[in-house]
This record gives structure tokens, sequence and C-alpha cells, in this order.
């Protein structure tokens, strides 16, 4: 779980040359690849890092992360969009049990996430 001193520390680290580019360029394929107005699940979205900037390719965005605070985040950055993010949901649920059902999403992303969890083939199985 973060707290405010790790959840600063990453914020702080996004900042970087290489994080911007990287995150530019990830938001470049999965815009490319995914299929077009569809519904994209994001699996530890934390604070909507990858799923803001990819939600405009999206019909409904579905977020999740285990951690309340990056939530929270997530969702005060949503809405400071002034209505233009309104597909898009956040919720706090754990990645080795998504509580959706099967194929509800056209498309399907994690970024950074697997290190965090216990056992990361059960988060790949569920996602797939």
């Amino acid at each position: 779980f973060y707290d405010d001193d790790s959840a600063a520390y990453q914020s702080n680290m996004l900042q970087l040359s290489f994080w911007r580019a990287f995150d530019r360029e990830f938001h470049r394929q999965i815009t490319a690849l995914a299929p077009r107005r569809g519904c994209l699940l994001e699996i530890g979205g934390g604070t909507g890092r990858m799923s803001i900037p990819t939600a405009p390719a999206f019909d409904r965005v579905l977020s999740f992360d285990i951690a309340e605070g990056m939530v929270r985040a997530a969702l005060r950055d949503r809405d400071a969009a002034g209505g233009r993010l309104d597909h898009v949901e956040y919720f706090v649920a754990d990645a080795e049990n998504i509580p959706l059902r099967d194929a509800v999403a056209d498309a399907a992303l994690f970024s950074g996430i697997l290190h965090h969890v216990a056992r990361p083939d059960v988060v790949v199985q569920e996602m797939a």
C-alpha cells in the first residue's frame, strides 16, 4: 500500500524524462492497438496515469487499484476534467480477484504492478 511519502516519491519519479517518454509511447501504443470505442479495463490503475490520457479512445474505461488513496487521487483528476471523462470509472479492487464478469472489456492493460502482487501469474490470468 502507498502512504503519502511513497505517493509523493512516485509523483516526482514520474516527472523524469524517461517516464514521460515511456508514458507517451505507452499511450500511443494502446490507442493504436486497442479496438476503437470499446471498453478499456486498467488493472492497478493507481492515480489514473494511463487511463486518463488514454480515455478519449474508448467509450468506457474501468480502472481499479487496491490502494484507496490512489483511487481517490484518480477520481480527483477525473473530476477536474469537467465532464470530459464522465465515461471513466474508478474503484478499489484486488488484481488477483478482479470483480468483473469475464469479457466485459475489449482491451485490458496494466503497467508497473506485477512486482507489487504476491502472484503475478494469477493477475495475468485474471486479465486474460
